[in-house]
């Protein structure tokens, strides 16, 4: 206490040989900044999806309902599965889908705002689309394939 550029009044009491003190004035001293704590590797995306619910029950035969409770997105986001671009938060909604392992179809209304498209890609492509209280996905492999390869069309009842 007492000396040059003490302060009277200052906080002296504290223990200077606390981890915390200790490592304050090392940080200091050398001019690096202080780490608050280990950061998790940031994944190259500007997306934040959050959901409370959600939820698929299997009706059988491929059929199911999906149901999705407080959620909210924004963002832009990029990766092996889809491409996305969405602005919405929902109270919550419900779905139809039929699913197969060629065919993945998705219908469904919610109660919110907001908008976004998907473009999925990779095992099985197709787009999404969401605007006001509707929502659909439509997924097949039959994008994948050639014309040839459809003499009658394409069949999505397989």
């Amino acid at each position: 206490m007492g000396g040059s550029g003490d302060k009277a009044g200052s906080k002296a009491s504290a223990n200077p040989w606390s981890t915390s003190s200790m490592m304050m004035d090392y940080h200091r001293q050398t001019m690096r900044p202080m780490p608050s704590r280990p950061q998790a590797p940031v994944e190259p995306s500007t997306h934040e999806s959050r959901s409370l619910l959600d939820h698929d029950i299997p009706l059988g035969g491929g059929f199911g309902v999906n149901v999705q409770g407080p959620n909210a997105a924004l963002g832009v986001s990029h990766d092996d599965k889809m491409t996305r671009v969405d602005a919405q938060a929902n109270l919550g909604g419900a779905g139809l889908f039929h699913r197969n392992e060629n065919h993945d179809f998705r219908f469904g209304l919610s109660k919110g705002w907001g908008g976004g498209a998907r473009m999925h890609h990779g095992d099985m492509p197709g787009f999404g689309l969401d605007a006001g209280p509707l929502s659909m996905d439509v997924k097949s492999k039959a994008w994948d394939r050639p014309a040839s390869e459809f003499p009658h069309g394409m069949n999505f009842g397989e």
